[in-house]
Parts: C-alpha cells; sequence; structure tokens
C-alpha cells in the first residue's frame, strides 16, 4: 500500500574530519548557531527552488538550534555554489547552505552543500535525484544529513506518523511526514481502525481494526 518515490542519491562527498561538535542534544538552552540559507542556483522552475528553500528553513527552525539569518543582511547574493567565507563571516553567519537546483520534464536535481563558515570549510554535501514529488523527501534527507553532521547523532525528518483519522462512521489508519505534510491513508477498511503502533524495525505498522466485527492485530507492511 505503500506509495513509492522514486529518489536516487547520486553523489556524496565525504565530510570533512573534525571532532567538533556544533550541538549537543542532550544540553538545553545552548546558544542558537548562525545559519545563512544562500539562494539556489536555479535551472526551471524558480518556485520549487524556493519551496525547497522554505522545507530547509522550517526543518531547521523546528529544532531550535539555529537562528535563521534574514536574506537582507547577505554581502554575497549572486546564487552560486562557491562561497566567499569573509563575506559570510562580516554577518556573522557560522554556518551556510548553499544549493543548486535543475527542472527537467520529469525529474528534478538537487545539490546541497553545508559549509562551517568560521573554519572555512564543507561539511556536507549531496547530490540527489528524484520526481517532483519528493522534493520534500529529498530536503528532509538533506537537513537529517545536516544534523548528524553538526550533532553526531540521528535526525527525524525522514520519520513518518501514524494516527487515527475519523470519517463519518468509520476510522482509518493514516500516515503523515514528521511535520504534517503528505497525509495519505494505509488502511480503506471502512470500519473502526485504532492504536497505531510502528514495528521496532520501522518498516511495519500494527494496528487493531473491526474489519470481521471483532477486534484483531494487523501488521501492515510498509
Amino acid at each position: 500500500m505503500k506509495k513509492i518515490i522514486f529518489f536516487v542519491i547520486l553523489m556524496i562527498w565525504p565530510r570533512v574530519g573534525h571532532s567538533l561538535v556544533y550541538i549537543d542534544i542532550n544540553t538545553p538552552g545552548q546558544q542558537k548557531i548562525p545559519i545563512a540559507i544562500s539562494p539556489f542556483v536555479i535551472k526551471g522552475d524558480k518556485q520549487i527552488a524556493l519551496e525547497a528553500q522554505s522545507i530547509l528553513e522550517q526543518d531547521l527552525k523546528y529544532t531550535g538550534f539555529f537562528n535563521i539569518l534574514s536574506p537582507e543582511i547577505f554581502l554575497e547574493n549572486t546564487p552560486t555554489l562557491e562561497i566567499d567565507f569573509k563575506k559570510w563571516q562580516l554577518i556573522g553567519a557560522y554556518l551556510v547552505v548553499k544549493g543548486k537546483l535543475e527542472i527537467a520534464p520529469q525529474v528534478i536535481n538537487l545539490e546541497m552543500r553545508l559549509y562551517d563558515a568560521s573554519q572555512g570549510i564543507m561539511l556536507v554535501g549531496k547530490r540527489y535525484q528524484g520526481k517532483k514529488n519528493a522534493l520534500r523527501f529529498m530536503v528532509h534527507k538533506f537537513a537529517d544529513a545536516m544534523m548528524e553532521a553538526l550533532s553526531g547523532e540521528p535526525s527525524i525528518f525522514q520519520t513518518k506518523i501514524a494516527f487515527v483519522y475519523k470519517y463519518n462512521n468509520t476510522k482509518e489508519i493514516f500516515v503523515t511526514d514528521f511535520d504534517g505534510y503528505n497525509p495519505h491513508p494505509l488502511t480503506k477498511f471502512k470500519t473502526i481502525c485504532l492504536s497505531p503502533k510502528w514495528h521496532p524495525n520501522e518498516k511495519k505498522l500494527l494496528f487493531t481494526s473491526y474489519k470481521k466485527g471483532k477486534p484483531e492485530i494487523y501488521l501492515l507492511d510498509l
């Protein structure tokens, strides 16, 4: 029942070796890290590029670890993957994200990089290819790579939320992205389904249904 999204990682640059921990997720009250999301290089629909930047910004805001700088103070405004570290240092940007989006009729190619402007190094570089409806997944995947590079811990941006959706006299199991986008049904039993619970391998979902008139436990492969 799971909708498969065509998605490929074309290239992964190795992370520059460093021992610096930028974010300690176990320490509350840390000072927020100033980060700039530079305008993406665009080949195609500008609106899709703006959407990609917005998705990343919302992901970073969700963590509470970042102070996202306003583009109004940027000294490097021309979209490019190259970086002038001094210009970003002058505005107080500790981290900088740059991206490039190429849009073809059937697929999009997205390249994203995370730089440490204070040290003048690239921390993360990824290139993805997929269908247009995979854009959110690509950006979430990069946000996960960012957080793992900065904290040394896995992140949550590719996780899913399972919930019960009530419609008329029925209750079905739905799943959505962690941020509430892309909700879709996992069941269409037209009866009562309750208590979804993820299997430890995160690829299966347990839930209770009255499909046969009495409560029974179902295991759904995703």
